[in-house]
């Protein structure tokens, strides 16, 4: 404060009053630039708090929403300013958070809860901010069975991976049968196939990269292969392998090169261009895959992994 002539002097509750105390013809008052009384004491007017009737003081800075998020008042420089406006998303509800209320977009859905958008892929959820690995919700397009949970890898090269695949202990069957693979199995946070008709549907909606990330049981060393472009056909064509290119990685080679346009076969459905060799004879009657002439790849075969992420046997990567 300071000594000097009684004058008018605003408070934090109402900065822009006249609240002189002139009994004195001198007094202590806040100095002139931007300083406000706050009860017997004078604070920087971006300190001072708002006060909400039934709700108490608002701290600088902050903001509350009330119980049906239908309003939300911000504390500026000592003045409350309320949008009556505020409305979540159709997508959204209203929760509580941390003394205040936020709009929350559903489960399947991102956005900041007043704009609530349909995640289509884990790239979706990349790009809106959310950086965990783990489950999330998402529906692609043309996808009419409702929402499905996929695992997302958020760290790999990047992050915003959609997994289809993964194989991690053994633990489940991978030598199944058509329907099988055309619906998916096991559970998306462990090992299992997210489904033929998923991934069409997910690499038809946009272009997409694939990655497969592997580890050697040969040398215990870990290997990836990264292509710029991969997409499969519906099930009426066979789920063929109708692109993947832009081969990169350190595998020393691109072992599905031979397997562009290749069918999907499983050990009920051979459509292999070598018929039955590929499953039968060449991986010991176990895999799923687009078998092609030759053979340098098995994702689905025999596992003889040592519970790494991608270890499994069958593969001959070059």
């Amino acid at each position: 404060m300071v000594f000097g002539n009684c004058s008018c002097h605003g408070t934090c509750s109402d900065p822009f009053g006249c609240h002189g105390n002139c009994e004195e013809p001198e007094t202590c008052f806040c100095p002139p630039d931007n300083f406000l009384m706050d009860g017997e004491d004078c604070v920087p007017v971006e300190e001072c708090e708002c006060y909400i009737q039934d709700v108490g003081f608002l701290q600088p800075g902050k903001f509350f929403v009330n119980n049906d998020c239908t309003q939300r008042c911000n504390c500026t420089l000592g003045n409350l300013t309320c949008d009556h406006e505020y409305r979540c998303s159709n997508y959204a509800s209203c929760q509580p958070d941390n003394g205040t209320n936020i709009c929350s977009c559903y489960d399947g859905y991102y956005g900041d809860g007043l704009t609530c958008t349909l995640a289509l892929d884990c790239d979706d959820y990349r790009n809106a901010g959310f950086t965990e690995n783990g489950t999330y919700i998402i529906t692609p397009t043309n996808w009419t069975s409702g929402s499905f949970e996929v695992y997302c890898d958020m760290d790999t090269s990047g992050g915003g991976w959609t997994v289809f695949q993964r194989r991690i202990d053994g633990s489940v069957d991978f030598y199944l049968n058509w329907t099988d693979y055309k619906e998916g199995f096991g559970n998306v946070d462990h090992e299992h196939w997210l489904g033929n008709d998923k991934l069409h549907l997910l690499t038809n909606q946009r272009d997409y990269n694939l990655r497969v990330d592997m580890k050697s049981s040969l040398d215990g060393l870990n290997y990836y292969a990264e292509y710029e472009l991969f997409r499969i056909a519906n099930e009426n064509n066979l789920y063929r392998l109708t692109d993947i290119d832009g081969y990169s990685g350190n595998t020393g080679g691109d072992a599905m090169a031979w397997d562009i346009q290749s069918a999907w076969s499983t050990k009920d459905r051979d459509n292999g261009n070598t018929r039955t060799f590929m499953v039968n004879v060449q991986w010991k009657g176990h895999g799923a895959y687009w078998y092609s002439i030759c053979g340098d790849f098995n994702p689905n075969g025999l596992y003889n992994g040592s519970g790494s992420l991608a270890s499994f046997g069958g593969h001959t990567w070059k």
